[in-house]
């Protein structure tokens, strides 16, 4: 049993990763920088029909 739930977490993770589409990377104002300035990240993922919208603060 824990094997399936492994091997479905994984596909998971592979799913996403080959969804992804784009990533900004924003500074503190919330204006577009590039990743040595970045204060968030916001990650965009297309799934079928649908979007995903990730935001990260680092």
């Amino acid at each position: 049993m824990k094997f399936f739930f492994t091997i479905v977490l994984l596909l998971c993770c592979i799913t996403i990763a080959n969804a992804q589409k784009d990533t900004l990377w924003l500074d503190k104002n919330w204006k577009e920088t590039n990743k040595e300035n970045a204060f968030f990240i916001e990650t965009l993922y297309k799934r079928k029909e649908n979007y995903i919208v990730l935001m990260t603060f680092i």
